[in-house]
């Protein structure tokens, strides 16, 4: 489950999101160069090949290290792109399509704004279909998209269900999450839509069309509990838009609704900074990777956190031309050597007391985030390769120093049972010594 905002604000555009998976689905941060294709290219995405095009965009993007596609990303010209996973009343396809995320991937690497994004969207659905298996572990899940797409200059919520569309425009600011959004109030829709809904009686004679209302699957989205999270984003938005600023989408990727927070404390995914906590309704909803992105006219500013947990972790700029060494590509196991998993030890050694133990070293965040903003946002700093890898390299020991710090400290309150046996369960699996 994953939640998306975007705030249209004085010239600058906000752009955040989590990307919540399986606890070890490691995320990989990763950039590539535009290139020049031949003509008939054709290129594999995670179980389709397609017809290249002639010319590609240099993207970042964090994407699941198995899969081809991404969860979210931006390309060289600005456009910036996250997409949740929707459940809906039409059938899911699970072979032979594109994923939400080859979409979104394939859209990066094609469009050069904002408006441009939507056709490319709109065709490759036309073209391929939507769908797919889209868990590591779970071969089940598959969902349909809805995707927040931001550029310099303008911002746009593009909702799907099967082969149907709808889209708006966002003049201030707009959050998604893991439920359909737009109802009545759309600029574009699926030509064919509206009739579908009337012949399947999903819209009754006299009512207002309403995409959200016809398309939406009742119990799958209420259990992801995505109107709790969705109308967190939104009032944090609203609350705080008129002194929003890089801080305050860190702050949005982090809430956990309240200030003493427990992850073993709720049954459901209900929280934007997600961690998770059963294998029933809480395995697929841990974040494992956070995006934030400012923009304006001539610029555009990428923040990530190259990990899981954005609130055990520190935001670091990330660079076009000097895109920052990470270590090796991390997959499901436990690896020292690469940075997502070097912070998951820390993390991990955290949920045996959440609340004290995050609290050792969260002020510190702040701290080493705060000298990050400062010196990225200097006139006086050169921010050459060594700079974005000092950011990181910097965090990485963090990470190690704040971890030993915290593993022999006494435990308060240990965890339930059944989420310890979840976690417990977790790192068996990726082969790490740790037990909550």
């Amino acid at each position: 489950m994953c939640d998306t905002f975007v705030l249209k604000k004085s010239g600058k555009i906000f752009f955040g999101k989590n990307s919540d998976r399986e606890p070890n689905e490691a995320q990989i941060l990763e950039y590539y160069p535009g290139q020049v294709y031949e003509k008939g290219s054709r290129i594999q995405t995670t179980y389709l090949e397609i017809e290249q095009v002639r010319e590609t965009f240099g993207i970042i993007i964090s994407r699941p290290f198995w899969m081809w596609g991404a969860e979210m990303g931006v390309n060289e010209k600005g456009v910036a792109i996250g997409n949740e996973a929707v459940f809906t009343k039409l059938p899911y396809i699970k072979r032979s399509v594109l994923t939400g995320m080859d979409i979104l991937r394939l859209t990066l690497e094609r469009a050069e704004n904002a408006e441009s994004a939507i056709e490319t969207i709109i065709k490759l659905m036309e073209d391929y279909g939507q769908g797919g298996i889209c868990g590591f572990e779970d071969k089940r899940m598959s969902y349909h998209n809805s995707f927040l797409i931001a550029d310099r200059e303008r911002t746009f919520v593009l909702e799907t269900a099967g082969k149907f569309w709808v889209y708006k425009e966002i003049e201030d600011f707009y959050s998604i999450s893991n439920r359909l959004t737009i109802e009545e109030d759309f600029d574009e829709i699926h030509p064919e839509a509206i009739e579908f809904a009337k012949r399947k009686r999903w819209l009754k004679k006299g009512e207002t069309f309403n995409f959200s209302k016809v398309f939406s699957d009742f119990l799958f989205t209420k259990f992801s509990g995505s109107n709790s999270r969705w109308l967190r984003s939104y009032n944090l938005l609203k609350n705080n838009y008129k002194d929003f600023s890089i801080k305050s989408a860190f702050s949005i990727l982090r809430d956990h609704g309240r200030e003493e927070y427990r992850p073993d404390s709720h049954l459901i995914a209900d929280y934007i900074c997600a961690h998770g906590g059963n294998i029933i309704t809480r395995k697929a909803t841990q974040t494992v990777g956070s995006l934030a992105v400012v923009s304006s006219e001539n610029n555009t500013d990428i923040w990530a956190t190259a990990t899981s947990s954005p609130c055990t972790a520190i935001f670091n700029p990330v660079s076009f031309k000097y895109f920052p060494e990470l270590g090796e590509k991390p997959d499901s196991f436990f690896n020292k050597n690469s940075f997502w998993w070097n912070h998951e030890l820390l993390y991990r050694e955290t949920l045996k007391d959440f609340p004290d133990r995050n609290y050792v070293y969260k002020k510190e965040i702040e701290i080493v985030e705060e000298s990050v903003i400062k010196k990225y946002y200097s006139e006086d700093i050169n921010k050459d390769k060594n700079f974005f890898n000092e950011n990181f390299r910097i965090a990485y020991d963090k990470y190690n120093e704040w971890y030993d710090w915290i593993k022999d400290r006494n435990i308060k309150k240990r965890p339930n049972f059944v989420f310890r046996k979840f976690w417990n369960g977790q790192n068996r699996k990726a082969k790490m010594d740790l037990r909550i």
